[in-house]
């Protein structure tokens, strides 16, 4: 099922990769701008946009910040082909959120929006970007939320139509599944794009490792 799953979600952004930034272009502006207004990067620090889409977050962050060293990661190699004309330099590889291609804190800033609610097991991506993020270093999540019935409603029919829509989740739920996966949430946020859309937007800091023994 999460198989069939993920490839629902390479099918759907695969058929619609070459249009997708002009279709969506007013709700990317809303979340991308929020996000990169939240993060504060060290100078020349390792970047990941984990479902980096079309590469526009990418882009704009290195516009921003020129210092950063950027790297992106998503499912679907249309949206990549789309990415790597944007960012011939920047390494952009095909990959589940559940394995990611990276070492253990291989990152300082770990960034991921509207893509949490495509995941078949949110725990497991959560998990695994917690793993490639350094101690110390910072996680910026943002994707849709439920705490509106409006929402609720929304997500409830999409996955009944949708094959590639998992779930969204309520911003209290997305701050426990971000503080198991190994993070201390250090802000959150909600706000509208649009007069509908809903989404949260969670800070958060890589939480040492346990020590052994």
């Amino acid at each position: 099922m999460e198989s069939e799953r993920l490839a629902a979600v390479r099918r759907q952004y695969g058929r619609i990769a070459a249009r997708y930034d002009a279709r969506w272009s007013r709700y990317l502006d809303g979340t991308i701008e929020r996000a990169l207004a939240a993060l504060e990067p060290p100078p020349a620090a390792r970047l990941l946009d984990a479902g980096c889409g079309t590469g526009l977050l990418l882009e704009r962050a290195g516009q921003r910040w020129p210092t950063l060293r950027l790297w992106g990661a998503d499912a679907s190699l249309e949206m990549l082909g789309v990415a790597r004309e944007r960012l011939p330099r920047v390494p952009l590889l095909a990959a589940d959120v559940r394995l990611l291609p990276f070492p253990d804190s291989a990152f300082d800033v770990v960034v991921s929006t509207s893509s949490l609610h495509h995941w078949a097991e949110p725990e497991a991506g959560l998990r695994e970007l917690a793993r490639v993020t350094a101690a110390g270093g910072e996680l910026l999540l943002s994707d849709w939320c439920t705490d509106r019935l409006p929402m609720r409603l929304f997500s409830h029919a999409l996955r009944c139509v949708d094959a590639s829509h998992r779930r969204a989740y309520r911003s209290g739920a997305l701050r426990r599944m971000v503080e198991a996966a190994g993070y201390r949430v250090t802000g959150a946020s909600r706000f509208r794009v649009g007069r509908y859309w809903e989404v949260a937007q969670l800070r958060a800091r890589r939480l040492p490792p346990p020590r052994s023994g």
